[in-house]
């Protein structure tokens, strides 16, 4: 230990560190500004190309389902969203999802998409949301307080009704983005063959007092410690789980290697309640395959006001299959975020397998994510024809629309009439696919109607100026813009 160390904790099971109280302390004091002010990561598994790929999966595990008379249709089939932060990602995915059916000749099914979170100000904030008032009308949303290790049912807060084995009549779908990556995990080694077990020593830096408080997080400092596991008894209560865990003594011999005991413990339980039907899509910072995680070195703690260690997927998929079931990862994985998706209970999953090798195989999140941080970096100026064929195809993404506005602005006045026409679709579409957090996120808004005013469509930019305040409130830009629209027409405005 050095002078200037102060330990939080010391040698402590990964699992029952101090680590998951402050993460569960942190979510609870910051409330939905853990995604507008404390840094929280979302955008990769929020935004509506990811919405739109799940959703193409899902579609295709309803037809899987349907084909084998999986699905009571007199009972609805719940869709869990486990952790569903700002609700964006469950707004983008009930549009795509609701599409997807009512343009099919599939029957019709009853869908209850719950979403669910540790913190009572999120579940407000959510039932509170314009946006999302609609499918709560229509019984479509619901929401739910969950907490990872809950073994009691989940209760239901509009329909008044809950979960549990005795109530679940169809198979569950699991929807777990920067879930898994949050709750509790146990690191081991195997040196010689035998087990041994990570302890981690939690400690911040300088003359401050150690604390328990969140704000902590983002000084944390971390290092770890093996003690070997005696033989006597096995390490987990649940025989699978150190099966899966002795098959690791041949892959990762004096390689330390995450073991994601919070994901598992979650699963069983979802498992049991559906008895044994269900379909996961989980996406996570994480590895897949063996060779990942004997590169990976000791896992990084990663802080970002709350934090996150990586997920092993190679394992959850192992565990997927050990249960009988079928799991799929993507073919060109990178550990900054990586998909999965795990079914258990039918015969045959042909159209789901289809669904994700097109979809979410094919061109990952990850991949989108790139090709729109490659164009920021190396392009300063990129062809306004090139940004909007790139929001496109992120399926009309707001949030990279706002990233090139001043692109886009810069590129009006030398613009055809041609490109201005396909400018104002598009920005229709985006206004479409968006979904406001907090009066910030007005003068996004805002910004759509500076765009559409200096392409001298006046009228069209009113609107958008008149939107904005009613997500921001009353705004003195809003109203000299409105002014100035009004003078442009040629109308009196008071």
């Amino acid at each position: 230990m050095h002078l200037s160390e102060k330990i939080l904790e010391s040698n402590k099971r990964l699992s029952q560190s101090l680590l998951w109280k402050l993460q569960h302390e942190a979510y609870c004091q910051f409330g939905i500004e853990a995604w507008n002010q404390h840094g929280v990561p979302f955008y990769i598994t929020s935004n509506s190309y990811t919405a739109k790929n799940y959703a193409q999966v899902v579609f295709g595990y309803l037809r899987d389902c349907l084909a084998q008379s999986e699905i009571d249709l007199e009972h609805s089939i719940y869709l869990l969203d486990l952790g569903a932060g700002a609700g964006r990602f469950a707004y983008f995915f009930l549009r795509e999802l609701i599409q997807l059916l009512d343009s099919s000749s599939l029957p019709k099914i009853k869908l209850c998409y719950v979403m669910t979170d540790i913190v009572p100000s999120n579940i407000d904030f959510w039932q509170k949301h314009s946006y999302l008032k609609p499918y709560f009308e229509q019984g479509i949303l619901d929401c739910a307080y969950y907490h990872h290790a809950q073994k009691d049912p989940i209760h239901l807060i509009n329909r008044n009704e809950t979960l549990s084995k005795e109530t679940l009549i169809n198979p569950l779908i699991l929807i777990c983005n920067y879930f898994f990556d949050t709750i509790p995990q146990d690191i081991f080694c195997f040196k010689d063959g035998h087990l041994e077990e990570g302890r981690i020593t939690l400690f911040v830096e300088g003359a401050e007092s150690a604390s328990s408080d969140p704000s902590v997080i983002n000084r944390l400092k971390y290092r770890y410690s093996y003690q070997p596991i005696p033989h006597s008894k096995p390490y987990y209560e649940v025989p699978e789980l150190n099966i899966l865990l002795e098959s690791y003594s041949q892959l990762f011999e004096g390689c330390p290697f995450l073991f994601p005991i919070g994901a598992f413990q979650a699963l069983g339980t979802f498992i049991e309640w559906s008895q044994s039907r269900l379909l996961l899509l989980a996406g996570d910072q994480g590895v897949c395959t063996s060779d990942q995680i004997r590169q990976s070195g000791e896992p990084k703690l990663s802080l970002h006001g709350s934090f996150s260690f990586p997920v092993s997927y190679h394992s959850i998929a192992a565990f997927f299959n050990q249960q009988g079931g079928t799991a799929w990862l993507t073919s060109f994985s990178d550990p900054t975020f990586v998909v999965m998706a795990g079914v258990l209970g039918i015969k045959s999953a042909s159209e789901t397998s289809l669904a994700f090798y097109e979809h979410i195989d094919s061109f990952e999140p990850t991949d989108y994510f790139k090709l729109v941080s490659l164009t920021e970096d190396h392009w300063k100026k990129p062809p306004l024809d090139h940004i909007l064929l790139l929001v496109k195809l992120g399926n009309w993404d707001a949030s990279v629309f706002f990233a090139f506005f001043s692109a886009i602005r810069q590129a009006i006045p030398l613009a055809s009439e041609k490109q201005k026409k396909l400018l104002c679709a598009t920005i229709d579409r985006v206004w479409e696919h968006f979904y406001p957090i907090g009066p910030s996120t007005g003068d996004f808004v805002l910004n759509l109607g500076v765009l559409l005013f200096e392409m001298k469509r006046f009228t069209e930019a009113k609107t958008y100026f008149d939107r904005s305040m009613l997500i921001s409130g009353f705004n003195t830009t809003a109203l000299k813009n409105i002014a100035a629209c009004h003078q442009m027409l040629g109308n009196d405005y008071h």
